[in-house]
């Protein structure tokens, strides 16, 4: 075992000797490998931060909303648009229709999106801001992100002139690190009182970032705008009781939203009802995809690196020639020679992927920076570009290796 190792340790001692020694050939070899690790793992750690975000984004929204919409949550190139758009909207009879009346949910709430709209406050004016209407219940059905202040009342949910509003709109209406609850702002003229502000924090599946609305009782909203009742977004929010009820709660939304619309038992739905693990699907698809994509180029980049390590060591096999001989011929075993020029090719192969690995790190540092979000260069992709070039390594390396292992001495040395 100590003779094994310290041959081992001899053997790596050549090695970074003759890599050392041929600094530009093993440079431009170990460019393909570089250049494969860093575009598998690059890709790897981007997929899983996409993966982290909407996991976390998922969890918080919950896996047991369902949304009651015009428009159903599917995509292809077969999607028939065509027919859903001559629907109408959900509106709120059919809020009212549900509302107390389906079992298995634990909240039901109406959402009806107004569009943009200017706000001020006292010489101050913000444009274009997104304002939605709102009832009772949806602020439990979406997990709405209350920050400081509250959501309206059951009183105010009437009509009061009440509002929450985003921390970004916040900020550029009433001043950086200045609390809006209680202030009095102005929508479409009428003044409004602010009573909550929404967490400063984005979602990646959400129906809507929080940051940047104004979110006022739905009946408010009704006496400001007109609703259209094909175009003004409008849906309904369903919580169920559990991730088990949520197929029963669908079937008695379907019961109760096809009596309230008067549709026939062989006529088809007019409505959609949607979840959030439609989406995740679809995005874990496209995750796949480009995980998927990112190993087969980088596994193109790594063969013709391998192609070039092999070549390398083709060459360095024939420069030392005689050295092999006379090596061989005071004693050294084949597999001795063999171990030589095969961690050479692993080393070199490694030294790549570090290198490869480098350059990986120092990207998600620097889009963690400039986009204040968090890559992470997990272990497991770590190990995997390290394993995947030692296995380059020893391919690239085995056939030269044998081939100065099973090298004549005599020969060798008249060479």
């Amino acid at each position: 075992m100590f003779t094994f190792f310290k041959i081992f340790t001899e053997s790596i001692k050549l090695a970074v000797a003759e890599l050392v020694n041929n600094r530009l050939r093993s440079f431009l070899s170990l460019l393909g490998i570089t250049i494969g690790i860093f575009c598998i793992v690059s890709i790897f750690t981007a997929v899983d931060f996409l993966n982290t975000s909407f996991d976390d984004s998922f969890n918080e929204l919950g896996s047991e909303v369902v949304y009651v919409q015009k428009w159903p949550w599917s995509f292809g190139p077969d999607y028939p648009w065509w027919d859903y758009i001559k629907r109408n909207q959900v509106n709120y009879d059919d809020f009212r229709a549900m509302n107390g009346n389906l079992e298995h949910a634990q909240a039901v709430g109406f959402v009806c999106e107004f569009g943009p709209t200017n706000l001020r406050y006292e010489d101050k004016s913000l444009q274009s801001v997104y304002v939605i209407g709102m009832t009772k219940g949806a602020e439990q059905a979406l997990n709405v992100p209350i920050d400081g202040g509250r959501f309206f009342s059951e009183v105010e949910e009437r009509g009061s002139n009440v509002a929450i509003i985003g921390s970004d709109v916040a900020k550029e209406l009433f001043g950086e690190g200045v609390d809006p609850t209680g202030r009095f702002m102005r929508i479409k003229g009428r003044k409004v009182k602010v009573v909550g502000k929404f967490k400063d924090k984005d979602n990646l599946l959400g129906v809507m970032d929080f940051r940047e609305v104004v979110v006022i009782p739905y009946q408010l909203g009704r006496s400001m705008y007109k609703i259209d009742k094909v175009n003004t977004d409008q849906w309904v929010a369903v919580k169920a009781t559990s991730e088990d009820t949520v197929e029963p709660v669908k079937d008695e939304i379907r019961g109760v939203v096809r009596a309230s619309r008067k549709i026939r038992p062989v006529e088809d739905e007019d409505f959609a009802l949607n979840r959030v693990t439609l989406i995740l699907e679809a995005v874990k698809g496209a995750q796949n995809a480009l995980r998927t994509v990112g190993f087969f180029l980088g596994l193109l980049s790594l063969l013709i690196g391998g192609f070039g390590v092999a070549n390398i060591m083709f060459v360095s096999v024939s420069e030392r020639t005689k050295y092999i001989g006379i090596k061989k011929a005071i004693g050294a075993k084949k597999y001795v020679i063999l171990l030589e020029f095969l961690i050479e090719s692993i080393l070199l192969c490694v030294l790549g992927c570090l290198i490869g690995l480098f350059f990986v790190y120092l990207l998600a540092f620097i889009a963690s920076k400039a986009l204040d979000v968090k890559f992470v260069l997990s272990a497991g992709n770590i190990l995997f570009g390290v394993g995947t070039s030692m296995l380059i390594g020893v391919l690239a390396g085995i056939i030269p290796a044998f081939r100065a292992a099973q090298m004549d001495p005599v020969k060798a040395i008249r060479t």
